[in-house]
């Protein structure tokens, strides 16, 4: 996005009335404050909720919104009208909600469903809450805490734990999961933010509604590249999944697909870069099953996967700092297997779709 988009996107979104269309109650009076020392002077919190077939999650989400302590705030949902399942219906069940202002948009992706939430919000302060997630009771409170002590700082994260899982395989996932989130928080690394000062983000004009995945990761890097500050929230019991992803392994590797698949609508296949592929294995496994016309790449096959997983061990023991011990021999595979089925939706991706709309908007299921 240049910076003459960028400048345009939030009014755009602001201004596109004939296209959004309120199909559900929309109430523009309320706000929520529990605390008996909040003082009328303080800021209002904007908690934007961007809605897309999120039936299963949105009823444990928006009740864990309404339970927020100690500041006052408002809760947007926007609600995608391309949902294939019941979520309006379950939206539709807090209308008596006062703090709930509810909106419908056309089929869009997360980042122009944000701007739109942006440009009708009353408050100086902008939340995102996805709606697969439910929120501790302390979440908003600790970032606006942080916020009013540190005028410098523009967003806060948080660190999203996964749920516990009963299967093998889920718990292998919430291994690698918590792996990365502990060094997250030992570096102070934040990869993205889920509460902004509202004017930090009409600086760098909303967020990029080009992108299908990653818009949340796009709009850290933007407001660092112009000067602002992000701090990492170390408490861990702020925000919790909802989803079953963790539940196993299909359908972890199902997201990693669909995630690849819609990511190539951004640009070129790029399986090169990072985490995308692992590449030794990939090209081990080829060797492997060249080996059956020349003998002599079998080993070398085997070798160049051997590489890959004792890099990958040697790196998952330092970031574990000696926790999960006995899951980190086997998450190298996981790992793997996770790339390979990311890279094979790129792959996928690329292939399948309409060159004339390969940089716009998503067609069918929009990934988070």
């Amino acid at each position: 996005m240049d910076t003459q988009q960028a400048s345009d996107t939030l009014k755009a979104a602001g201004s596109s009335a004939d296209e959004t269309k309120l199909q559900l109650p929309s109430t523009e009076s309320g706000l929520a404050s529990d605390s008996e020392g909040q003082s009328a002077g303080d800021e209002l919190i904007s908690v934007i909720v961007p809605v897309y077939d999120d039936e299963k999650y949105i009823s444990q989400c928006l009740g864990s919104l309404l339970k927020q302590d100690g500041v006052l705030y408002e809760i947007i949902v926007v609600l995608d009208q391309g949902s294939r399942d019941g979520s309006a219906d379950a939206i539709r069940r807090f209308d008596g909600q006062r703090i709930i202002r509810n909106f419908s948009v056309p089929h869009c992706t997360i980042g122009h469903a944000l701007n739109f939430g942006v440009s009708r919000s009353r408050g100086t302060i902008i939340a995102f809450a996805e709606a697969d997630k439910y929120f501790e009771v302390s979440w908003l409170k600790n970032a606006m805490d942080y916020l009013r002590a540190n005028p410098a700082v523009d967003g806060v994260g948080s660190l999203a734990v996964p749920p516990v899982s009963k299967s093998i395989a889920g718990r292998y996932l919430r291994a690698m999961k918590e792996i990365h989130l502990n060094r997250l928080a030992r570096e102070k690394e934040i990869e993205w933010a889920y509460v902004y000062r509202k004017s930090a983000i009409e600086r760098v004009g909303g967020w990029n509604e080009n992108l299908v995945v990653g818009e949340d990761r796009d709009i850290a890097k933007r407001l660092v590249r112009t000067g602002s500050k992000l701090h990492l929230i170390q408490e861990r019991d702020n925000i919790h999944y909802l989803s079953g992803i963790y539940d196993g392994i299909t359908p972890i590797l199902r997201k990693q697909f669909k995630s690849g698949k819609r990511h190539s609508s951004q640009g070129t296949i790029g399986l090169g870069a990072g985490w995308m592929v692992s590449g030794l294995t990939v090209l081990g496994i080829c060797l492997v099953v060249m080996s059956t016309l020349v003998p002599v790449l079998l080993g070398l096959g085997l070798l160049l996967i051997a590489v890959e997983y004792i890099l990958r061990l040697t790196r998952l023991l330092k970031e574990s700092k000696g926790a999960w011990k006995r899951y980190i021999p086997l998450l190298p595979f996981l790992a793997v297997a996770m790339n390979i089925s990311y890279g094979l939706g790129r792959i996928a991706g690329y292939f399948g779709r309409n060159p004339k709309n390969r940089k716009t908007k998503p067609d069918g299921e929009r990934t988070r």
